[in-house]
């Protein structure tokens, strides 16, 4: 069953969904859940994401974790099981992604390396985690979990005139992905700049109200998780901070094939519809979606 809440409405064009849906089927093969947008942290989502297929409960945080490991800064995302683990991988199209590891009889964690391979995962990449269990008569000994990521925006200071929806979308700009920031200004906008420590954020006024801030993969490699990192918008004088993180978007788990359970995007006819549609010297493909279904029709 599908429950779907609405609230937070800023504005005409600001209508977001803000609880967490779950879906689960009638035998208990599948279980999902979905964390809201959200606007200005209100409601922000719980400590841990709990979904529960074959008899088997998994609880994941809903934050990752940016720390200093033996390959540099990387992201953990940590979870626990209610049965005893043997093992597991984290993988994604077949090919092996983040480095799993277990912390305990009933806790893992999977790991990326910031420099070097966390992009995708901020992209919105479905990530898989096979988990393997200890042998269980009435139960599954295998189940896999599924995981997108999303860029998410927290601690907000400042001016009550302007509003930051939590959640950046990867969208496609210039041929590269970028973390969108939406947000609008209870007044008209006549000035607008958007600055993280050490650089400026590129930051565009959409009508009199609304404003987007672009954050390229270098500015959301210096900043997610690193505390006292934060963005700053000032519109008019006014100014708002917020601090960038990763969380989980959505979080799943199957009994049974995870690829026909949680299918990662395909080029669909609407999206290349609309990219098709676009003007040739057209550079900002977000109005098409966001970037792991555009970049789906364009490779």
């Amino acid at each position: 069953m599908t429950t779907t809440l609405r609230a937070l409405f800023i504005g005409a064009a600001l209508t977001l969904l803000v609880a967490q849906p779950a879906c689960t089927d009638g035998d208990g093969s599948f279980d999902e859940v979905e964390v809201g947008a959200e606007v200005d942290g209100k409601a922000d989502a719980a400590s841990e994401l709990r979904v529960r297929a074959g008899d088997t409960t998994v609880w994941m945080a809903a934050t990752l974790v940016r720390r200093v490991g033996d390959q540099g800064p990387e992201y953990a995302l940590r979870g626990r099981t209610s049965r005893d683990l043997l093992g597991g991988n984290a993988f994604v199209f077949d090919d092996v992604y983040g480095e799993f590891g277990l912390r305990g009889p009933r806790s893992f964690d999977i790991r990326w390396v910031i420099r070097s391979n966390a992009a995708p995962l901020m992209q919105g990449w479905q990530q898989y985690a096979s988990l393997d269990f200890a042998h269980s008569a009435t139960r599954p000994d295998h189940l896999t979990a599924r995981t997108i990521v999303r860029p998410r925006l927290d601690a907000f200071t400042g001016a009550t005139s302007i509003y930051l929806v939590a959640e950046l979308t990867p969208v496609v700009v210039d041929g590269r992905v970028v973390y969108r920031i939406t947000g609008r200004s209870s007044r008209a906008i006549t000035s607008l700049t958007a600055t993280r420590p050490g650089a400026p954020l590129i930051a565009r006024a959409i009508d009199a109200n609304r404003f987007v801030v672009d954050l390229t993969q270098a500015d959301a490699d210096a900043i997610a998780g690193v505390t006292g990192a934060d963005v700053t918008i000032t519109i008019d004088g006014a100014v708002k901070r917020a601090r960038l993180g990763l969380a989980i978007k959505v979080l799943g788990l199957t009994t049974g094939d995870a690829y026909e359970v949680f299918p990662p995007p395909t080029c669909t006819a609407e999206t290349q519809a609309c990219l098709a549609a676009l003007p040739a010297t057209a550079t900002d493909l977000s109005s098409c979606g966001e970037a792991v279904l555009v970049r789906a029709c364009r490779r």
